[in-house]
């Protein structure tokens, strides 16, 4: 008679302490604003309209990126657009109109000119619209995303006209806010400028109320700057918060198998990142001490392996970024059930899987 052995998956969850975006520094310049004309448009507002038709509270979502970027200390490769001035890392959450204050989780905001806008819909020659696109070749690209002719929400007249580009920077990770011309009525608003973190204690933002040319750093995630007609940063104002990654970063975390565990025949090894910024991962992986290279110079967290029934497998896995490698990686080890005994799992199937009776009990 065959054992049967079940094999449970649970979920796994990592807790990894990552960079924070305070450690960005922040820079000041001015330089020439160039309008993008070509790549896609997200949206473009509707003579007249109102709600999603003038580009209010639209969010866009899962915008990929053209090349792999580091924000916050791990790779992203996709971003929601907000028509409120800002991006979402790693999620489609709106985080309403106060972008870097807000308690709604998630992974990170990229916020230039966040509050409630909307695009111009009275001024037929300049609707509001928002497109993005890539500038530059390889490996000195950068990823724009452009909100033009856009207003404050609730304002029904034509003459106001905000222009603005977040870059993504290619190689260096740096993120910029380039401001075109700005046209803002005399009655102040405030907006949050700057970055979030995972939550609203990890922020990087700027202040001011009287010169976008001398903005000082935030000290509360609720700090803004004042939007006025005779306070508004020129067109050509660019900030530049720049990534700089001065040590390797840590070891990976281990998400499946569990260590010492069961995997299946042909199970997928999993990890997470352990923080301080990796461009890749080297993973190791033999019958003996976990020593031998398999695959080099990855940026995906998962490897799929060949797996012989009835073996203990040592495996490992070695971030590293331009600095160097990670340091005192541990070998962790699963292993594979024999040819004798019978698995299922119980991922992405119905219950009772293929082959399973099921007595109505």
């Amino acid at each position: 008679m065959k054992k049967i052995l079940l094999i449970l998956i649970t979920s796994v969850s990592a807790i990894v302490c990552l960079a924070q975006v305070s450690g960005y520094t922040f820079s000041s310049s001015v330089d020439t604003y160039t309008e993008l004309t070509g790549g896609t448009v997200l949206g473009t507002a509707t003579l007249g309209g109102s709600g999603a038709n003038a580009l209010d509270d639209v969010l866009y979502n899962n915008v990929t990126l053209p090349f792999p970027f580091l924000f916050n200390g791990r790779p992203i490769n996709a971003v929601t657009v907000s028509s409120n001035g800002y991006l979402i890392v790693g999620g489609t959450t709106s985080l309403g109109y106060t972008p870097i204050s807000s308690t709604t989780t998630a992974d990170g905001a990229i916020s230039i000119l966040g509050r409630d806008l909307q695009g111009n819909v009275q001024n037929e020659s300049a609707l509001g619209e928002i497109r993005y696109g890539t500038i530059g070749s390889g490996p000195n690209q950068e990823f724009v995303i452009q909100w033009k002719n856009f207003i404050r929400y609730t304002y029904g007249g034509s003459t106001e006209s905000y222009n603005f580009q977040i870059h993504l920077v290619q190689g260096s990770n740096n993120i910029k806010y380039v401001y075109g011309p700005m046209t803002v009525l005399p009655t102040s608003i405030t907006v949050q400028v700057g970055l979030r973190g995972t939550s609203n204690t990890d922020f990087n933002n700027r202040t001011t109320t009287t010169d976008w040319s001398a903005t000082t750093a935030g000290t509360s995630n609720t700090d803004s700057c004042t939007l006025s007609s005779t306070v508004f940063p020129v067109s050509g104002t660019t900030f530049t918060f720049s990534l700089i990654i001065s040590n390797p970063p840590n070891p990976a975390v281990l998400v499946w198998p569990l260590n010492g565990s069961w995997a299946f025949n042909n199970d997928t090894l999993k990890w997470a990142s352990g923080g301080n910024y990796p461009l890749g991962y080297d993973v190791y992986l033999d019958t003996v001490d976990g020593t031998t290279l398999v695959s080099n110079d990855q940026p995906e967290t998962t490897y799929t392996p060949v797996l012989l029934p009835g073996t203990t497998y040592y495996w490992k896995v070695v971030p590293y970024n331009d600095v160097g490698s990670a340091a005192s990686c541990p070998v962790w080890s699963f292993k594979t059930p024999t040819t004798t005994q019978l698995t299922e799992s119980f991922e992405n199937t119905t219950f009772p899987p293929l082959g399973w009776a099921n007595p109505g009990t």
